[in-house]
């Protein structure tokens, strides 16, 4: 049975973030724009160079604008996002009308985060940083402006914790009551009534912060409970030493099994592989682990 959306709070939202694509793109550096492949965006200090084929030169490193902000784990960026970004008085942004969507941005960190009922990945949303996150983000609103002032029609309503501490959170819960008031308008297929947030996001047994203990990626990033050491000790939070967590091995468990899985898997995949990629997921199932001894006929060449 599926929660009632009054029930979802702006924290909910924030574990769904940031235990969605999110931390895969850009903690863990999956991230497939080249100066980003392999960072952490969120403790750089500068992109990644690499040679542009296309223009036959290298691309040098930029500086990455923010800090280090120490962010290692889910949990790291969870606290993050609910203790510092939110409620920042360096974050800014707007409500976007014609989808519903709060679009946030924080100066000093150069960090942007967009929570988006219906982004693809359906885990609410994203936060990332680029050399010029903060640039980037102020054209955009500048760009509704003009729209809004050559149009004569309102797109966006802005705000800013410098002026209301509480503007962000707001704005959040806002969105939240409108979508559990209105169901009816957020359907991700508008021929079907049933398509609403509430059964695509909240009701699907997947989703970022449920029940990740049935999440086809075993070992996943994602699912490491914890912060890190470093992301304690800059933040001066009390929780020892021994507590803490590294996502490094969980993070090579993911690479080797779990992506091994769902590419076998996929609907793309055919023959053997598919095969051999439904026999291991219901392996875990029944199971809670993983026999890798192959049957002979869906053994890989």
């Amino acid at each position: 049975m599926v929660n009632a959306m009054s029930d979802v709070t702006a924290q909910n939202l924030v574990e769904y973030i940031a235990r969605g694509h999110a931390f895969e793109k850009h903690v863990l550096g999956g991230d497939l724009t080249r100066s980003m492949q392999g960072v952490n965006a969120f403790r750089a200090t500068e992109t990644k160079g690499y040679y542009d084929e296309e223009q036959d030169k290298y691309v040098p490193p930029k500086t990455l604008k923010g800090g280090d902000l120490s962010i290692e784990t889910p949990d790291d960026l969870a606290h993050y996002i609910e203790n510092n970004f939110l409620k920042s008085p360096d974050t800014y942004g707007y409500v976007l009308h014609e989808q519903n969507s709060v679009c946030l941005c924080n100066a000093k960190d150069n960090v942007a985060m967009y929570l988006t009922w219906n982004n693809e990945d359906k885990d609410f949303g994203s936060i990332f940083r680029y050399a010029e996150t903060a640039e980037k983000f102020d054209s955009s609103i500048q760009t509704y402006r003009d729209m809004e002032a050559n149009l004569g029609r309102v797109f966006i309503t802005e705000l800013n914790n410098k002026s209301d501490p509480n503007a962000a959170l707001s704005a959040i819960n806002s969105m939240l009551d409108d979508i559990n008031s209105n169901p009816q308008n957020h359907l991700f297929d508008k021929g079907n009534p049933n398509s609403t947030v509430q059964n695509e996001v909240f009701g699907n047994e997947h989703r970022p912060g449920r029940s990740w203990a049935q999440d086809w990626m075993i070992n996943s990033s994602h699912n490491v409970k914890g912060h890190s050491e470093v992301y304690v000790k800059n933040n001066g939070l009390d929780i020892d030493a021994a507590d803490c967590v590294c996502i490094a091995t969980e993070r090579e468990a993911e690479l080797n099994i779990g992506r091994t899985i769902g590419s076998l898997g996929s609907k793309d995949s055919v023959g053997s592989h598919k095969g051999l990629g439904k026999k291991v997921r219901k392996a875990i199932k029944v199971n809670g682990g993983i026999d890798f001894t192959p049957e002979p006929a869906l053994a890989i060449a």
